[in-house]
């Protein structure tokens, strides 16, 4: 994906919350960002396993 195609938003968090995302991170190696993201494609894998795919037609239609 290009960094053209992403999509920017501002997420907010509790402080507890943000400093125990920024531990487990620099745990793995990565920023809290990062962290995030790879929490989030994690959720969509096993929603999909569950669920099935979620195709294109789906989430452009929400």
């Amino acid at each position: 994906m290009d960094h053209q195609d992403e999509v920017k938003f501002t997420l907010k968090l509790n402080p507890e919350l943000a400093e125990k995302l920024n531990y487990i991170a620099s745990y793995y190696g990565r920023t809290r960002s990062g962290e995030i993201i790879w929490t989030l494609r994690r959720h969509v894998i096993e929603f999909e396993k569950k669920f099935g795919p979620i195709t294109e037609e789906e989430y452009r239609g929400i």
